[in-house]
């Protein structure tokens, strides 16, 4: 990042500290809500919705028959491909 731009973030987190600037906190389904054509956002949304908005916590869902399941953010097949770039670095 160049110089420009790192004095800028921290002008941006020294707002937020200060209460200056509100970062609004959304929901997936609001986030997607504002994107309609981010298939991403719509699936996240999606999974968000069927696991009860997470209320037992950001985990694997296990419903391995559901079309949307390999993209599930908090399911096996991501999260094992996450670790694998990990190691990758």
């Amino acid at each position: 990042m160049n110089e420009k731009a790192m004095e800028g973030l921290k002008k941006y987190r020294d707002a937020v500290k200060s209460g200056e600037i509100v970062p609004e906190k959304l929901s997936p389904l609001q986030r997607a809500e504002r994107n309609p054509t981010s298939l991403k956002m719509a699936i996240i949304a999606k999974c968000y919705e069927c696991s009860g908005e997470y209320a037992d916590g950001r985990k694997d869902c296990g419903i391995k028959s559901c079309p949307l399941y390999r993209w599930m953010p908090y399911g096996e097949l991501v999260m094992a491909k996450r670790g694998a770039a990990k190691g990758r670095r």
